[in-house]
C-alpha cells in the first residue's frame, strides 16, 4: 500500500524539530529506554502463531474499481482484514479442519475486523486511492477555506463569484511556484478549479468544488458496511473449535 508523503510546511517544521531533539541528552535517555520497549514488542509479535485466516465474508465485500491500481489496493485491503484477525488470534477460537489426513488450524474473520479495516483504509489510505493525490487534495481544501472567507468579506452568497490569482494563493498559502503550479494544474484538469481571463495575460481562477468529502469526512466509496453482512454458512463441517489460550 502506497502512503503519500506529506509535503506541507508544518510537517517539515515538525521533522526539523524532531531532528534537533535527537541531539539532546533527553533524547539519548529516551533512546535507551526505547530498546527495552522494542524488545517487548518483538517478543509479543513472536507469540503470534502462523495460523491460516479464513474470511467467510469475502464474497460479500466490495471495493471501488475505477482505476487499474484498484486491483492492487483491493488485494491490500483484504490482506489488512486478515492481519487484523491474525492479531486477535488469542481472543478467537481456533478452528480445526481435517484435510487429506492432516489437521489444519485456522481462525476466522469476524465483522469487527472488517469494520476496523474500513476505518483504517478510509482514514489513512483514502487519499491514495481517491481521485486526487494527498497534497493536491490538501490544496483544494485550503482553496475552499480561503474562497469561503473571501466570499464572506465580499458579501457573496456563494463561492462562484470569488476569483483569485496564482500569486495571491502563493503568497497566502506560502507555497513554492513549482509546487503550486503542479497541484493547481491538476485541480484544473480534474475540474475542481476553473480558469477565467484576467487583466493582461494573467489568468484568474475560481473554485467549482462545493466542499463535500473534506478531510475527516472521507469515506471510500464501494466499501460494505459490516453491519449489513449476513452470517455465512460454512462450506465444510470443521472439527470442534479450541478455546483461545
Amino acid at each position: 500500500m502506497v502512503i503519500s508523503v506529506d509535503e506541507n510546511r508544518e510537517q517539515t517544521l515538525a521533522i526539523q524539530a524532531r531532528q534537533r531533539e535527537a541531539q539532546t541528552f533527553e533524547e539519548f535517555k529516551r533512546a535507551e529506554t526505547a530498546i527495552a520497549v522494542c524488545a517487548k514488542q518483538c517478543n509479543a509479535q513472536r507469540l503470534l502463531r502462523p495460523l491460516r485466516v479464513v474470511n467467510r465474508y469475502a464474497d460479500q465485500l466490495r471495493f471501488q474499481a475505477d482505476r487499474t491500481r484498484d486491483r492492487r489496493d483491493h488485494h491490500g485491503y483484504l490482506a489488512l482484514i486478515q492481519s487484523i484477525a491474525l492479531l486477535h488470534q488469542y481472543q478467537r477460537p481456533i478452528q480445526q479442519l481435517q484435510l487429506e489426513g492432516r489437521t489444519v488450524e485456522y481462525i476466522e474473520v469476524i465483522p469487527s475486523d472488517i469494520a476496523v479495516a474500513n476505518m483504517l483504509i478510509s482514514a489513512i489510505l483514502g487519499s491514495t486511492i481517491d481521485d486526487l493525490p494527498s497534497q493536491t487534495r490538501r490544496l483544494l481544501i485550503q482553496l475552499h477555506d480561503y474562497t469561503r472567507i473571501r466570499a464572506q468579506e465580499l458579501g457573496l452568497d456563494s463561492l462562484e463569484g470569488v476569483r483569485f490569482t496564482r500569486r495571491e494563493i502563493r503568497e497566502k498559502l506560502k507555497l513554492g511556484q513549482t509546487q503550486l503550479s503542479m497541484h493547481l494544474n491538476r485541480l484544473t484538469q480534474y475540474e475542481y478549479v476553473q480558469t477565467y481571463p484576467g487583466s493582461g495575460r494573467k489568468l484568474q481562477y475560481g473554485l467549482t468544488w462545493d466542499g463535500r468529502g473534506r478531510e475527516g469526512e472521507l469515506v471510500l466509496s464501494g466499501l460494505v458496511d459490516p453491519k449489513t453482512l449476513t452470517e455465512p454458512s460454512p462450506n465444510t463441517a470443521p472439527l470442534p473449535a479450541q478455546k483461545p489460550q
